[in-house]
């Protein structure tokens, strides 16, 4: 792009800053987790498994987002 308009790069992340645009960065960090979280996820698993099964509509209450 820089290329076909013939400007510089600075000149390009400057306009890009006035439009509003943002440049994101997300990715995924492994990590361990210790045994206390370990048993507390599949504790909550459990949970929504036996919700789930007691009520299958329940799935059309559930929110997820996105963090980024």
């Amino acid at each position: 792009m820089i290329e076909t308009l013939d400007i510089s790069t600075s000149r390009t992340k400057t306009l890009l800053k006035i439009v509003g645009a943002k440049k994101v960065a997300s990715r995924w960090v492994p990590h361990e987790l210790e045994p206390g979280q370990k048993e507390s996820r599949v504790q909550i698993c459990s949970e929504h498994l036996e919700r789930f099964n007691n009520n299958p509509d329940i799935l059309r209450r559930i929110i997820a987002i996105d963090e980024t």
